[in-house]
């Protein structure tokens, strides 16, 4: 299954940090959008979300799952299969 992962974070976000950390010690490749940069803030407003870390995984089949927080057992369970 091929996933398209992307992260919307902000700089001294600790949790945007540990999930940044989560995914690479998975292998798993991400686009970072800052929300700093306003283009990436204005697509979170857009989904009505307040909060980062913000990922959407685009899965094989076009699905979209998206996950508020940094929630390694969401994380595990849709890109890990576990």
């Amino acid at each position: 299954m091929e996933e398209k992962v992307i992260v919307y974070t902000k700089d001294g976000c600790v949790f945007c940090d540990k999930q940044k950390n989560w995914l690479t010690e998975h292998s798993i490749h991400y686009t970072e959008r800052n929300v700093e940069i306003p283009q990436y803030r204005q697509e979170l407003l857009d989904r009505k979300v307040t909060g980062v870390p913000y990922t959407i995984l685009i899965l094989g089949d076009q699905q979209e799952v998206n996950i508020e927080g940094f929630n390694v057992n969401k994380l595990e369970r849709v890109l890990l299969g576990e």
